[in-house]
């Protein structure tokens, strides 16, 4: 039952992306739904749930390339600094490498 459940929620967020990606849903919200999955609206900030980190993976890997410009530069920063830090604690293997995977698809150019 959790295993459909966590399919679900990753194939939600690739769905959102895909929203954005084709306009029908503005900078902003993809903003606010990474940040909400890394955790910095939370005090104290915590460390995500597995699947927020694999639903946070789905979604920089659906919309990064469009979320990374110029504009957006001190968000995509923080972001990537975060990513890097919940890697870094994670007990996870599997969450380490699919973390490990959008930065290097980030430093790839997308």
């Amino acid at each position: 039952a959790d295993q459909k459940i966590r399919i679900r929620a990753v194939g939600a967020m690739k769905f959102i992306g895909e929203l954005f990606i084709r306009n029908l849903l503005v900078e902003r919200i993809m903003h606010t739904c990474i940040q909400e999955l890394l955790g910095l609206k939370r005090e104290p900030i915590a460390l995500p749930h597995s699947e927020e980190i694999e639903m946070l993976c789905k979604l920089m890997d659906t919309v990064g390339k469009e979320l990374d410009h110029e504009k957006a530069a001190p968000y995509m920063s923080k972001y990537f600094e975060r990513i890097t830090e919940i890697k870094q604690q994670s007990d996870s293997a599997r969450l380490r490498f699919m973390l490990q995977d959008v930065i290097e698809l980030r430093g790839r150019g997308w």
